[in-house]
């Protein structure tokens, strides 16, 4: 993993259990959508920011689609420069990351592909959370974008669904094996801050905490900068010498009803 000091964090999360269950309604309705969309062989678009768990949403829908035990590939549109893998009869699923990257000339063949419902591969892409938007707006296929009509899944950020932030770091610290123990004041930075890297860049907080306290008690000093400085109200709620504890309803329900209630506020 790599984490500079100007804050730039990359998603490296390959377990859909990061992201599911939920306690937000959102993302929950969007798990919903992918498990009746899951069995049939319909292309899938999943739109969301970077770091929010699309590639993770991707694999997901092929766990339990028709060839479940068949590869899983993850293509980054970027670098593609012909689609000859579309057409040689492999099968199995392909996740097409941004694929706004795509060149006009394939964006359009893909599109071409698709409509003919003759592929022997699952399609699943991911495109940015504006994509709609562009393709009103003239910079992206409508006619790519009309193949998704009825299978468009968009993945919330993990600002809009910081009502997980308890859950999903017990998680990551559990998944890492580690004795980590986190102080509610530190809790209540990572609920309050935006996570422009979504749960990437979580991931990477989380392993930072771990290396940085030893194992021990996670204290403010263990977050990066950006963290620290970010301007909130969450770390008032406790003292830093408090540690949290999952279990213990009171605390977890004051910071889903604050997580809540600022989710509100942004919608409107």
């Amino acid at each position: 993993m790599v984490t500079t000091d100007s804050g730039q964090y990359f998603p490296v999360l390959r377990s859909p259990d990061v992201l599911n269950p939920s306690r937000d309604p959102d993302t929950c309705a969007v798990f919903e959508s992918a498990r009746r969309l899951a069995p049939e062989w319909t292309p899938v678009l999943i739109l969301g920011e970077p770091g929010s768990g699309r590639g993770l949403l991707a694999r997901f829908i092929h766990q339990r689609g028709p060839v479940p035990d068949s590869p899983f590939v993850e293509l980054d549109c970027g670098g593609l420069e012909t689609l000859h893998f579309v057409e040689n009869g492999s099968r199995g699923t392909v996740y097409l990351r941004d694929v706004e990257q795509l060149s006009p000339t394939l964006q359009e063949q893909l599109a071409g592909l698709l409509r003919e419902k003759r592929l022997a591969l699952r399609i699943v892409v991911g495109g940015s959370a504006d994509l709609i938007a562009r393709s009103a707006a003239g910079q992206f296929p409508q006619s790519l974008a009309d193949v998704f009509a009825s299978s468009c899944l968009r993945v919330p950020s993990l600002r809009q669904r910081s009502v997980d932030l308890p859950d999903l770091v017990e998680r990551l610290i559990h998944r890492r094996g580690a004795a980590l123990r986190i102080g509610e004041a530190v809790m209540g930075y990572l609920v309050e801050y935006d996570w422009p890297g979504n749960i990437g860049e979580l991931e990477q907080v989380v392993e930072r905490m771990c290396e940085r306290s030893g194992g021990g008690v996670a204290s403010a000093d263990d977050l990066p900068p950006q963290i620290r400085w970010f301007p909130g109200r969450y770390a008032s709620i406790a003292s830093a010498d408090e540690q949290f504890d999952p279990l213990r309803e009171e605390f977890q329900l004051r910071l889903i009803a604050e997580a809540l209630k600022r989710t509100h506020r942004r919608a409107r």
